[in-house]
Order: structure tokens, then sequence, then C-alpha cells
């Protein structure tokens, strides 16, 4: 598998958090720190629209987010955002504020390119 870590920035602010993603062929794994809400975006390919996401052995609500129908002339960012036109969707999960670092774990078949 693959582990990688990225910072993530605080809009209006120096501040920023450090993200664990660790991907294999069948599940990705984010390690979240603590003191803040999160919404975590899954892409996947084409014609994939399943997966389950889970966090301390519960299971989270999903959101698919379906990719756009017509061509984008801005790219799109952010919560809700839909997905470029022909490519796969987005599976979006928002994981509550924690006093403890969390780890969410998406469970998948053949995902490839996440994006947290």
């Amino acid at each position: 598998g693959q582990r990688v870590e990225r910072a993530v920035h605080e809009r209006g602010s120096s501040e920023k958090s450090v993200v664990q993603v660790a991907v294999d062929s069948h599940s990705t794994t984010v390690m979240l720190p603590p003191g803040r809400k999160w919404v975590l975006r899954f892409h996947l390919p084409t014609g994939v629209e399943g997966g389950n996401v889970e966090s301390s052995g519960l299971r989270l609500p999903k959101t698919f987010v379906r990719p756009a129908n017509a061509a984008l002339t801005v790219p799109a960012i952010g919560v809700g955002a839909a997905p470029a036109p022909g490519s796969g969707g987005v599976v979006e999960v928002r994981v509550a504020q924690s006093a403890v670092e969390q780890k969410v774990l998406f469970s998948h078949h053949a995902v490839e390119n996440h994006v947290v």
C-alpha cells in the first residue's frame, strides 16, 4: 500500500493540521488530528458508487456526489462540489470534532486517486 502525509492549512490562518493517509487495494485509512471537524472526499473510479466509512467501529453517514453533466468552466472545489464530467463520483463524509486522534476507514473495491 501507499502512505502519505498531507498538511491541511486553515483558511485565513497560519494554522495547519497534518493528516496521514494509507491506501491499499481495498481500503483507505485516514488518521485525523484532534480539535476540529473534517469533511473527507474519496474520489472513485468511473462506475463505482459504493463503500463503507467507519470510525471507532461505527458506520458514518456518507453522501455520494455524482459527476457534473456539463463541462465545468472553473474547477469544482469544496464540500458538495461535483467532479468533472466523465470522471468517477465522490464519497463525502463529515467527521465530528474530537478531543483525540480519529481513525477513519473507507472500505471499497479498486478505489484510486484519493484526495483529503
